[in-house]
């Protein structure tokens, strides 16, 4: 079987729009997950402490996610990660009580884990030798604009629609467009 030729602009392409959606619909969900976790009736206290069990748990996965990614294949990881983040937002929009609503966070955490610092890798991999500086050089570049680009367009958003949209919508919209994210990189 004849091996795929490298496409530099392709690749660079496909990461950068993959890294700009989700930072679209991860800064949607994040400017308004405060919102609905105290419609769901949790306390500053409890939100804290779960936010608190979650920094933990990332801290537990961030490490081996990535020397596992390195041997099982940080596409792999890719995908799983946005996933699992997807199903957490469907798992978040329908939680009641503060068992659910902590499962979808510690199910949040854990695709988030997975999936960050994986593009750099899967560009890396894919370049010849000598090629491997300079493409991480653009990726940064382009990732960096892609991600401000997104955030102030989201920011718009939020801003143009905060006092006229119920932020609830936006959780299970947002679980359904970053799980497809993986899409863009298949």
């Amino acid at each position: 079987m004849p091996l795929l030729e490298f496409n530099e602009t392709s690749v660079l392409r496909r990461i950068t729009i993959a890294y700009g959606l989700l930072t679209l619909f991860d800064f949607l969900f994040g400017s308004v997950y405060i919102v609905v976790l105290l419609n769901k009736g949790l306390s500053p206290f409890q939100l804290g402490s779960l936010f608190g069990i979650s920094s933990a748990l990332s801290l537990l996965i961030e490490a081996p996610s990535g020397a596992l990614a390195d041997r099982f294949g940080h596409r792999r990881f890719l995908v799983a990660g946005l996933i699992i983040w997807g199903a957490s937002l469907i798992l978040l929009t329908y939680s009641t009580t503060m068992i659910s609503i902590g499962l979808s966070l510690a199910f949040w955490t854990s695709g988030m884990a997975l999936q960050s610092g994986t593009f750099a890798p899967l560009l890396v991999s894919s370049a010849g030798q000598s090629d491997r500086q300079k493409l991480f050089e653009q990726l940064s570049r382009l990732t960096q604009n892609a991600k401000w680009l997104m955030s102030a367009i989201a920011a718009t958003l939020v801003w143009s629609l905060g006092n006229v949209w119920d932020p609830t919508p936006l959780c299970h919209t947002s679980c359904v467009d970053i799980s497809t994210g993986k899409d863009v990189l298949l």
